[in-house]
């Protein structure tokens, strides 16, 4: 069953992130208990910490590739959240030259975020 539309780990046809197979429907999330009106969280294991440092990184590139013989440079020094949010604002045909690094939050946030893991990560503190 879905609270809020966040999947409990169970696939659902209707389900969007179970039907696309996102990060955020392989990984269990915390299920959500109706409260009269609102939603209270029942389980704490699964939390991210969006103030936890981080770093965003751009990888040098040449013709919108990665130049895999250079190291990656930092752009943002900030939380989670300000490197996520900046990485949203770069033009989508650009992300992949991106990367953010913070302390492993495991199970959904790994040292080393890829472009893909950062935009479920968006997805996520969207429902949060």
């Amino acid at each position: 069953m879905h609270d809020g539309g966040l999947c409990d780990g169970r696939p659902h046809a209707a389900c969007t992130y179970c039907r696309t197979g996102s990060l955020i429907s392989r990984l269990t999330l915390p299920r959500r208990a109706f409260s009269g009106r609102y939603f209270e969280m029942t389980d704490q294991s699964h939390q991210v910490d969006f103030q936890a440092a981080a770093h965003l990184y751009k990888w040098p590139s040449l013709n919108n590739s990665r130049r895999e013989d250079r190291a990656p440079y930092m752009v943002v020094n900030g939380t989670l959240d300000q490197c996520i949010r900046d990485f949203m604002g770069k033009p989508e045909k650009t992300r992949h030259l991106y990367e953010i690094r913070t302390k492993s939050q495991p199970p959904l946030v790994p040292d080393v975020l890829s472009p893909e893991h950062v935009i479920e990560l968006s997805r996520l503190r969207e429902f949060l």
